[in-house]
């Protein structure tokens, strides 16, 4: 499945509400004229300009998170992303790294 496929099967799951948070912490997906379609949404949070602008407001260990993700890429883990960076599956920095990093929709 393709990267635009995925984001937007995950932003539809999104409540509204979790959908305007999404565009409080990234605002220029929703600079005018702004989205009325999810998959406009999805293209907006895909453009490299604007995932830079979420990188930068990531800590460097959750940008590694986001780099060991890519790295895996479509069998992406939870699971997966431990293994890789050598800590337990439970571990809590790595769970707070992956719910940021959702919440930017970075991965």
């Amino acid at each position: 499945m393709h990267s635009l496929d995925s984001l937007v099967s995950h932003l539809l799951t999104r409540t509204p509400e979790e959908l305007t948070e999404l565009t409080e912490v990234r605002p220029d997906v929703a600079l005018e004229p702004a989205p009325t379609r999810v998959e406009q949404l999805a293209r907006r949070l895909l453009d490299p300009a604007s995932m830079t602008a979420a990188c930068a407001l990531t800590t460097r260990p959750q940008l590694q998170v986001a780099e060991a993700a890519a790295a895996l890429g479509r069998k992406c883990t939870v699971a997966g992303l431990a293994e890789l960076m050598g800590v337990a599956g439970d571990d809590p920095d790595l769970a707070a790294a992956v719910h940021r990093l959702t919440e930017l929709a970075l991965i």
